[in-house]
């Protein structure tokens, strides 16, 4: 009886395991695909829409959403030659996702969706704003001086970013949301839970 019961844990905890890699492996390559290869120039800056589905990934996976967030992101980077970027893009993205689930809440009401989506938004912006002021200013002896010139054309020059992550990210989520998609993701799992118990 008691080896029966270790299995069907087992296999639950297994089969749960393998329905949330999947979704992990879907959201990181999403990610990596729409950051690494959808790229257009907008004002002073460029834009991805990589972040796009980094909150639709904390829509469907919660708090593991963290890890093709930060992986994706991180890996486009590397794969376009940014190498330099890829840590600060990794510890960013993962702590834009943790930021915005944290806001976001299990409540999941509109208003602190599009609240999480632009504080995590604006949190990424000082990131990279200060990681790029550090690359510029180290080792230089005018490094105030040219910090102070730099922040706020990086700022603007990342606004845009943070413009089209929210406003996208809002319309997919509000699309996904008409479609039942997150309900319907959740009896998925629910019921892959179920044949296991």
């Amino acid at each position: 009886m008691r080896q029966n019961n270790e299995s069907n844990y087992f296999a639950r905890h297994l089969n749960r395991s393998v329905y949330n890699i999947a979704l992990i492996a879907v959201f990181g390559a999403l990610i990596f695909v729409f950051t690494a290869f959808v790229a257009f120039p907008v004002g002073m800056g460029y834009v991805n829409l990589g972040d796009i589905f980094i909150f639709t990934a904390c829509m469907f996976l919660g708090y593991v959403a963290i890890i093709p967030a930060a992986v994706g992101s991180a890996l486009a980077d590397i794969f376009l030659g940014y190498t330099f970027y890829a840590p600060a893009t990794l510890l960013i993205k993962g702590l834009m996702a943790t930021l915005f689930l944290v806001i976001k809440g299990k409540k999941q009401s509109n208003i602190r969706i599009l609240i999480g989506m632009i504080t995590a938004s604006v949190f990424m912006q000082i990131g990279y704003t200060a990681y790029e002021v550090i690359l510029a200013v180290l080792g230089n002896p005018h490094a105030s001086a040219i910090a102070a010139i730099l922040a706020p054309l990086l700022i603007l020059s990342n606004f845009s970013q943070t413009l089209f992550g929210v406003a996208g990210g809002w319309v997919l989520i509000k699309v996904a949301q008409k479609l039942n998609l997150f309900d319907r993701m959740k009896v998925i799992a629910s019921i892959e839970k179920e044949k296991h118990e």
